[in-house]
């Protein structure tokens, strides 16, 4: 169509869930994004089993989500870590991010493994982490949808 052109920008959103509580703060966070009128930020969402390093550099920025186990991150979220590191390592300096993670029981070791991998990526924190313990209610759906819209906004105004 002639006077349209493609975004220039991409947000991702890299997630896992196994029972489906994830995924549904990963929905919110897909939505939030999306109601940002927006022409030049593409959003796209997968499943980190999904990822290589080739899509974590082609993005704009990048939102991760994961379940908490037993005090960790999910193991898939960890292999995608794995997987991206060293490819990553001196190529996404910078790169604008935001967390959502979800816990039965606490989040906290969780929050803190991946901050330390994210840490070692230098990537810049652009939004506060949705953290949540317990069932999904609407208070956390809510918070997602402004966590996605808010790192959505900020790329389509250039703040980072």
């Amino acid at each position: 169509m002639p006077g349209t052109s493609a975004p220039e920008k991409t947000l991702l959103v890299a997630y896992q869930s196994r029972s489906g509580e994830t995924l549904s703060m990963c929905r919110s966070v897909i939505d939030g994004a999306n109601s940002v009128e927006s022409t030049r930020v593409s959003v796209q969402c997968s499943r980190v089993v999904d990822l290589t390093c080739d899509h974590v550099i082609g993005c704009s920025a990048i939102i991760v989500g994961t379940p908490i186990n037993f005090g960790y991150m999910s193991g898939l979220m960890k292999d995608f870590f794995e997987r991206i590191y060293y490819d990553c390592l001196d190529v996404t300096v910078g790169k604008p991010y935001g967390v959502f993670v979800k816990g039965d029981t606490d989040v906290d070791g969780g929050l803190s493994s991946i901050y330390k991998i994210i840490t070692g990526l230098a990537w810049k924190e652009v939004a506060e982490p949705v953290c949540h313990v317990g069932r999904v209610d609407s208070e956390v759906t809510q918070a997602c949808f402004e966590l996605g819209a808010s790192v959505c906004a900020g790329l389509d105004f250039d703040l980072y």
